[in-house]
């Protein structure tokens, strides 16, 4: 069996797969990609690229205070999403049912934001992504696999602030 933590049929027990390899028989979802788009002094692009319908989104940004209580335009406004935030955290979902379509690619919102140290960094962590029944999907901040999305990784997971 598979004993690779992060695979979708990973057995804790497991030691090598059937053909004699560590993971050759582990299964994979694809995850979902969050990431950061065009930024200003005061205003964040955040993007996505989901192989799946997304039903909902909440994650953490480290490294600014967002302002304005909400999130403007892109996919999750096209799907009727409700944004809401506070000093760190997104949160968005439809109560009427809408989804951002699986093979959408682009700005999942934008944001008013305030330095929390001037030139300082912006890091995404600690997500959930769900699709249109809540269940939990894989989520990858930056362009780099997650080790762990609930930690940052510094390689990617942050953007320099200007």
């Amino acid at each position: 069996g598979c004993s690779d933590p992060l695979a979708d049929n990973y057995w804790d027990e497991a030691t090598e797969c059937d053909d004699g390899s560590a993971d050759n028989c582990c299964q994979y979802t694809e995850p979902v990609l969050i990431n950061f788009g065009a930024i200003t002094n005061n205003t964040m692009e955040l993007l996505i690229d989901t192989p799946h319908d997304v039903g909902g989104f909440q994650f953490n940004i480290e490294g600014i205070t967002i302002i304005g209580g909400t999130g403007t335009g892109g996919l999750a406004a096209d799907a009727g999403f409700t944004i809401s935030t506070n000093a760190q955290t997104i949160l968005g979902f439809s109560f009427t049912g809408g989804v951002i379509p699986s093979g959408s690619n682009g700005v999942l919102t934008n944001i008013e934001y305030e330095d929390i140290e001037p030139e300082g960094e912006a890091c995404l962590f600690n997500g959930v992504i769900s699709d249109e029944t809540g269940n939990s999907l894989p989520v990858q901040f930056g362009n780099e696999p997650e080790t762990d999305p609930d930690t940052i990784d510094s390689l990617d997971d942050c953007i320099q602030l200007p």
